[in-house]
């Protein structure tokens, strides 16, 4: 009995542990080439509340970006235009459990006709920390 108590409770953990939020996407990509971005898309495993979100244009200080009030599991930030250059992208969520993550990821703004990568999703648990 005491065996299947341990054994109940580990799973439970388990499971807790596992429900965390996790960064899927993003948009740009980490360590994308776009032109003109018009918006920073961060997109979660579950609906998450964005607690900060900054830019950063290469050696230049972090500038703070609006932050939706609700919880979502996609989010998107309008940025404005940005020149070209690269940024990088700074974010902390906190999840329905109180759990909270930070990451960043980076990209590069081309200018108009050069050559860009696909905005492809990034890799699951990618640019983050517990």
């Amino acid at each position: 009995m005491k065996r299947m108590l341990i054994t109940a409770a580990t799973m439970l953990w388990a499971s807790a542990t596992l429900a965390h939020t996790h960064l899927h996407a993003t948009s740009p990509a980490d360590k994308g080439r776009v032109t003109a971005p018009q918006a920073i898309e961060l997109h979660f495993s579950e609906a998450a509340r964005l607690t900060a979100l900054t830019l950063q244009q290469g050696r230049g200080e972090a500038k703070p970006l609006a932050v939706p009030a609700k919880a979502a599991k996609d989010l998107s930030v309008p940025v404005g235009t940005l020149a070209p250059g690269d940024y990088t992208v700074s974010w902390r969520v906190a999840s329905d459990d109180g759990h909270v993550m930070s990451g960043s990821f980076a990209f590069t703004v081309v200018a108009a006709g050069a050559p860009a990568t696909p905005v492809a999703p990034a890799p699951d648990h990618a640019g983050h920390q517990h």
